[in-house]
């Protein structure tokens, strides 16, 4: 059996969709990935705080075949065309399984703020950010409140001749 709670906290800055864009089937492609969390609260509370994802939708599923589970599915707000959705997995009554070597990565329009607010929402600073292209882009590597290894690139603005 399958229920979902909706939640409709969306910025007052996030874009709102007409009712023909929401009708719209999404692109073919990549269009999520699901993170298995420890913690869905401050999950959630981490990659809202930290990359302004908004939460769209709370799902329960239990089938009956394996282990029932919480989901709270975040959203980076964009046109459905560029709209990625984090969706952070719990499995009731299983922990979680060890960390792995999967990497989420995020472009950000301020390093320096990010880096900031990581140790304030339980992340932390692996790598310095460091310069990776001549024109000035710059990324870090950091690890969220579970420990899941985080590349956070800004990229730098280019000149317009």
């Amino acid at each position: 059996m399958r229920t979902m709670e909706t939640m409709a906290h969306r910025a007052e800055s996030a874009p709102v969709s007409t009712p023909a864009a929401a009708a719209a089937p999404a692109p073919p492609g990549l269009v999520g990935i699901k993170l298995v969390v420890d913690d869905l609260e401050a999950s959630a509370a981490f990659y809202t705080a930290v990359f302004g994802m908004i939460e769209v939708e709370r799902v329960k599923v239990d089938t009956g075949i394996r282990y029932p589970l919480d989901e709270i599915i975040l959203s980076s707000g964009g046109a459905q065309a560029t709209e990625f959705r984090l969706i952070l997995l719990k499995y009731v009554g299983k922990a979680p399984p060890s960390r792995s070597d999967h990497i989420l990565c995020f472009v950000v329009p301020d390093l320096d703020a990010v880096v900031e607010h990581l140790p304030k929402m339980g992340g932390k600073l692996l790598r310095p950010p460091q310069k990776i292209r001549e024109e000035g882009s710059r990324m870090t590597i950091a690890a969220d409140n579970a420990g899941n290894l985080l590349e956070i690139v800004q990229v730098a603005e280019r000149a317009v001749d």
